[in-house]
């Protein structure tokens, strides 16, 4: 797949480690960071290391979550706990034992392993499950202001013991907004990732379409500029390559066993191309059209390709010819208004199929100036003159060995 087109449906691995960061990593460690900031100061707190470390690890984090999640590889659960751990192993040896007297510091581990574990299970559960613990994971992201309020509350001066906390009306009013707004979000979830997963196969559907009428380079240069469709004049190396003997053929086979052995056929010819250098491929019948953009490259592939059908048709007691023709042509977007198509036309492109009618025997006929522009000696034979339809003059061509 293009880079260009996997980019346009599936994001950057840059894309994923920012989205790992905003959905999901630096949710509790900036609820922690405002806790502190509420209990020493905003001053105390911001000339110690603490903010900077759990802000790093939670970075860090992020970092592996979202490479993980871009290569498709489910490490939620290990993944979410690799800021607390790397907080945890800093802070130790700076505040010692005291670190765990820290009821915020506790609960990071706990909503850590708590949502690491909700999303390990919902890459591999069904779908009603799989909803429900996306919905809960929400509730709990939602509880992480609830829960450090409630620490707040309880590191206060005379605060109530924790059994008396939903005592207070405004308590019970903040615990229930916070659940149903978890389940809010947590449904909104659900179906912007129903939503999401629903236009990513469309698109990935219609870029498999697109890439059989266009070809990978032609989609990805549509994709990027959308003028690069437009007719203009280009120069290129076109080549033909024709079954012979075809029509008897098919005549005494099965409309099944000629498309089979036809897909065969194309599969191989399709395999040799260098795909980079392939501009339009086009199969007509049992014709193959390929416009290439460098001479050196084409003559090398269609030597390979040449040698890898002309053993698959001698299995069907067929052969192939091949006729190859550089110089200028239009190429670009051509029809009418409903549809279109992205063709090439040109005296080149004639010429090219007009040396391809008179090679036999898995020839491969070369013209005369697609020769001359090689940067590469090929062994050739001597000069051919061969009659083509509407030519007034021969044309001057090679058999490539």
């Amino acid at each position: 797949m293009s880079l260009i087109i996997q980019n346009r449906l599936k994001g950057t691995q840059n894309n994923s480690i920012l989205s790992e960061l905003l959905s999901n990593t630096i949710h509790f460690p900036i609820a922690n960071i405002i806790l502190e900031l509420l209990k020493a100061g905003i001053v105390a707190h911001i000339t110690e290391l603490d903010m900077y470390i759990i802000l790093a690890s939670c970075l860090i984090q992020a970092y592996f979550l979202g490479k993980w999640n871009y290569q498709g590889k489910n490490r939620k659960l290990i993944g979410n706990l690799i800021a607390p751990a790397l907080y945890t192993a800093i802070e130790l040896p700076l505040e010692g034992l005291e670190f765990f007297d820290s009821y915020n510091h506790m609960l990071y581990w706990i909503i850590a392993i708590s949502i690491g574990l909700l999303q390990q299970l919902q890459a591999s559960s069904p779908q009603m499950l799989k909803t429900a613990l996306k919905i809960l994971e929400n509730v709990i992201r939602t509880y992480i202001v609830l829960l450090m309020y409630a620490i707040y509350e309880l590191t206060q001066p005379n605060s109530e013991p924790l059994s008396q906390f939903f005592n207070d009306e405004s308590h019970v009013y903040f615990t229930a907004v916070l659940t149903l707004l978890g389940f809010v979000i947590g449904f909104a979830h659900v179906t912007a990732d129903r939503y999401q997963n629903i236009l990513q196969e469309t698109a990935s559907t219609m870029k498999t379409f697109s890439e059989w009428f266009l070809g990978g380079k032609l989609l990805s240069e549509a994709i990027e500029d959308n003028n690069s469709l437009k007719l203009k004049r280009e120069e290129r190396t076109v080549i033909f390559i024709d079954i012979r003997g075809f029509t008897a053929w098919s005549e005494k086979h099965t409309p099944e066993e000629v498309v089979s052995m036809l897909n065969n056929y194309f599969e191989i010819s399709e395999d040799g191309w260098t795909e980079d250098n392939i501009i339009k491929i086009k199969y007509t019948g049992d014709e193959v059209m390929a416009i290439c953009a460098d001479k050196d490259i084409a003559v090398n592939d269609i030597r390979k390709i040449n040698d890898k059908i002309s053993k698959f048709l001698a299995q069907h007691n067929l052969n192939a010819g091949t006729g190859i023709h550089s110089g200028v042509m239009v190429e670009g977007i051509i029809g009418g208004k409903k549809v279109k198509a992205y063709d090439v036309i040109g005296d080149t492109v004639n010429t090219a199929k007009r040396i391809c009618d008179k090679a036999t025997d898995n020839q491969i006929l070369a013209s005369e100036y697609f020769l001359a522009g090689l940067n590469s000696m090929e062994r050739t034979d001597n000069i051919l003159e061969i009659e083509a339809k509407g030519k007034a003059e021969k044309i001057k061509v090679k058999r490539i060995k």
